[in-house]
């Protein structure tokens, strides 16, 4: 009996795993839409998946969604998203995530050129 709720409980925890970042999307970052306009604008990009198992954490979940757009962003050469769409169902382990992609000056570009 013993085995066969620890078989439920793996059947609907399921092993969730987050998307780990890349090298190039830790350097990804949120702004705002005003912060955009000074930008340049590459794509909408978006990452939708779906979570194994059943009922899991909020946080992970949310994590799991902006991880996944930072890589999307990252990929398309942005270093910079506005979200557009943060859609994560703890549940059903669910996740729709969708932000305009941007390539921003960096700080260290802007020194160089100078400016504050």
């Amino acid at each position: 009996m013993r085995h066969a709720i620890y078989l439920l409980v793996m059947l609907f925890a399921g092993c969730a795993t987050i998307p780990p970042l890349t090298a190039e999307a830790m350097h990804v970052r949120a702004i705002t839409a005003e912060e955009g306009l000074s930008c340049t604008f590459l794509k909408n990009v978006s990452y939708t998946a779906k979570l194994s198992g059943f009922g899991k954490d909020y946080e992970m979940v949310h994590q799991a969604g902006e991880n996944g757009l930072r890589n999307a962003v990252a990929q398309a050469g942005g270093n910079a998203y506005v979200d557009i769409r943060t859609d994560a169902d703890s549940l059903w382990g669910r996740i729709n995530y969708s932000g305009a992609a941007f390539k921003c000056a960096t700080r260290e570009s802007q020194d160089l050129r100078g400016m504050p």
